[in-house]
């Protein structure tokens, strides 16, 4: 997913769509409020049969995640059908802007430098009994000498994929998964779902993927 810069009209940037999903993204470039530590921007979503949700996000920098402070529902001819306000800052729910997801695209729109999004962010690592091809996403590794978090992608052969946020423990020879976002469906009627595993430990076994990912870390 990218966005156009160049592709603006009446102050709507093209963000493209999430891969295999069938909405069209755009931010509102005109709405866009930011300084150093923070973003607030207006996103707009199409769906195939018309209909129109707008949200308004805030983004943090620093921590890359982003909440909805609200958002509002279309009908195909114009009718709003459901509204959602957050009304105090203190209730809103950041989660990570995380690898290809339209959140990424935008904080990469608002803050470029920060950021690396190009192809070859994806280094793979080898395929899985199912004949998903598994990949690390080396720009986002975060490591020191005991732990290390990262990004993976697990693409499947029908189009359909997983990218998962790891930490991995040197010592223990362990990993968890705090937080992994799946696109369930291609096209028409798929959906993103979200999954976290974070109080669930695997030890890491020879031969494994997880052992390669380890391997690349250390």
């Amino acid at each position: 997913m990218s966005v156009y810069r160049d592709s603006v009209c009446g102050g709507l940037a093209i963000l493209g769509g999430i891969p295999g999903w069938a909405a069209s993204e755009f931010i509102d470039t005109a709405s866009v409020q930011k300084d150093n530590n923070e973003a607030v921007v207006w996103k707009k979503y199409i769906t195939p049969e018309g209909k129109s949700i707008l949200q308004q996000l805030v983004l943090k920098r620093k921590v890359k995640m982003a909440a909805v402070k609200a958002r509002y529902v279309f009908a195909p001819d114009g009718t709003r059908k459901i509204a959602d306000l957050v009304k105090s800052d203190s209730k809103l729910r950041f989660f990570e802007c995380y690898p290809e997801s339209d959140n990424e695209v935008i904080y990469a729109y608002l803050w470029p430098q920060d950021i690396h999004t190009s192809p070859d962010r994806w280094y793979y690592l080898g395929t899985d009994n199912g004949g998903c091809n598994f990949y690390v996403d080396n720009s986002t590794v975060v490591k020191g000498t005991e732990y290390a978090s990262v990004w993976t992608k697990r693409l499947s052969p029908k189009g359909t994929w997983t990218i998962a946020h790891y930490t991995m423990r040197r010592r223990e020879r362990s990993y968890t998964v705090p937080i992994a976002y799946s696109l369930v469906r291609l096209g028409k009627g798929g959906y993103i779902d979200a999954e976290s595993f974070a109080k669930a430990a695997y030890p890491i076994l020879p031969d494994s993927l997880e052992e390669k990912l380890y391997d690349a870390i250390w």
